[in-house]
């Protein structure tokens, strides 16, 4: 299973623009652009989108194992993954094993 975030530099972001023409507020610009603070799950054929805050699936199609699985993951790197985005300044945390099938 792979987690991630978008972690594009500015100039291939397609909200750039966006962000360039409004430099005094560039965090609120990104969020009211790029939609909550949100995080991506892949799994195989499936894929869902998490929120950060509520670890909530917003939009996606992961198996219920699967989601549960990715929210207790998310749990353990919450503070994390907030910093992330708040500062968009991404790094590696540690992936999801899944050795057994979901």
């Amino acid at each position: 299973m792979q987690i991630s975030m978008s972690h594009k530099k500015t100039e291939e972001n397609p909200y750039a623009r966006n962000r360039k023409v409004l430099r005094n507020s560039d965090k609120d610009v990104f969020q009211r652009a790029h939609g909550v603070p949100h995080f991506h799950a892949l799994f195989a054929d499936y894929n869902g989108v998490f929120e950060i805050d509520s670890l909530e699936m917003i939009e996606g199609d992961l198996p219920n194992r699967a989601q549960k699985l990715v929210k207790e993951w998310a749990a353990m790197y919450k503070k994390d993954l907030i910093e992330m985005w708040e500062k968009q300044k991404f790094k590696k945390l540690p992936g999801l094993d899944v050795r057994f099938p979901i």
